[in-house]
């Protein structure tokens, strides 16, 4: 019988859920990007809940440089540069023989006062959500359901969460995912 899993969240820099037997559901993926300072990319620290069904937790984004901002709790990752419309991909792999199902996310969002106000974001270039970016304080929305379902996901997933609306060249930085 094959296990299948869910992605239920994208949790504090990504958490996700894995459907480990039909349904039932358990946290498969969460990134909280710690407390030391970030300056690899990509960024390829494993996450602090990353289920043995799923492997390669890699960051990258558009501008090839991550700057190193305080987050919810810790550090975040953050563009210094937001103008234009910068993504942020995280990609990570489903075991052979499983799948996965994505369900709802959530993630940790912060702007400065010209930085990106929007974000969308596409898995497997299936959109499954958009909304605004707090400035100033940080905002997690809690659980964010999929605006398209995302069903059988195998192999490599790709995330990718393009920013836009910046008025300047002001800074984003996400954590809790």
């Amino acid at each position: 019988m094959e296990r299948k899993i869910t992605f239920i969240r994208l949790i504090s820099l990504l958490a996700l859920a894995l459907m480990i037997t039909p349904g039932s559901y358990a946290q498969v993926y969460q990134h909280d990007f710690g407390t030391t300072n970030i300056t690899a990319h990509p960024y390829n620290v494993a996450p602090a809940i990353l289920n043995p069904d799923l492997s390669s937790s890699s960051w990258t984004n558009s501008t090839g440089s991550w700057t190193s901002f305080a987050g919810s709790a810790g550090q975040a990752i953050a563009l210094n540069n937001s103008s234009g419309n910068p993504t942020i991909t995280l990609t990570f792999n489903v075991a052979a023989g499983k799948t996965l199902d994505v369900t709802s996310f959530s993630f940790w969002r912060q702007r400065s006062n010209s930085g990106a106000q929007n974000w969308t974001m596409t898995i497997n270039g299936i959109n499954v959500g958009s909304g605004t970016v707090a400035q100033g304080g940080g905002v997690n929305t809690g659980n964010i359901t999929v605006a398209n379902p995302v069903n059988g996901i195998t192999g490599t997933v790709t995330v990718v969460i393009t920013l836009s609306g910046a008025s300047g060249s002001g800074t984003f930085r996400l954590d809790d995912f």
